[in-house]
């Protein structure tokens, strides 16, 4: 296209000439950090950390959505990978079984007895 009357002209060649046209240079594979195996199961944790806070985030119900987004946000970066496990399984459960243990009108099922879900059930009361 043509530049405007007070654009100046860009060096075909030059790195600012791939930004004007919305591209960056790449980065060289020797400049890129390496992934060795002892990261990996760090992202692969992050990975799920984000996954589950958008998940308690995201329910389907208001007040099932501020409540484990709320405990999301306090607690999931504590957790280790059984504790992110036992809350990714309580994910799975509806929002109104949910809502009923942390209420006192159900218990939760014996699956559920953890350290996770007692969390949780005290959470409610201490916020």
């Amino acid at each position: 296209g043509r530049r405007g009357l007070y654009e100046p002209p860009v060096d075909s060649g030059s790195p600012a000439a791939g930004a004007a046209r919305g591209r960056t240079e790449p980065v060289h594979p020797a400049d890129r950090s390496p992934v060795t195996d002892e990261s990996a199961p760090i992202d692969e944790s992050e990975a799920k950390r984000r996954r589950l806070r958008h998940r308690s985030r995201n329910r389907g119900t208001r007040e099932a959505d501020l409540l484990l987004g709320r405990f999301a946000s306090r607690h999931l970066e504590a957790f280790d990978d059984r504790q992110l496990a036992c809350y990714e399984a309580l994910l799975g459960e509806s929002d109104p079984d949910i809502l009923a243990w942390i209420a006192g009108r159900a218990a939760p099922p014996p699956e559920h007895d953890n350290d996770v879900t007692k969390l949780l059930l005290e959470f409610r009361h201490h916020e």
